[in-house]
């Protein structure tokens, strides 16, 4: 493959709904996390570090909350996190 089409692909990790679908993998490790007494930049470092997410810190906050939001509207017992 030339570089040119190379540098034309953009890696399917790099998508939004990639992201997304990354963030909801993780949730329940990111809630976990959070109960044990980490804060969210905390929990976004380790991510990073490990290489399991690639996105930035106010993603990472976006889409928490977003699937928190999700998640108490399907299952209103389910407790929040702050």
């Amino acid at each position: 493959m030339s570089s040119t089409t190379r540098n034309l692909l953009v890696p399917i990790d790099q998508s939004r709904s990639s992201a997304r679908a990354l963030m909801h993998h993780y949730l329940d490790e990111v809630v976990q996390a959070l109960e044990g007494g980490l804060n969210r930049k905390e929990v976004w470092s380790q991510l990073r570090a490990e290489a399991a997410i690639h996105f930035r810190y106010e993603t990472f906050c976006r889409l928490l909350r977003q699937l928190l939001r999700e998640r108490r509207m399907t299952n209103p017992a389910s407790p929040s996190v702050h």
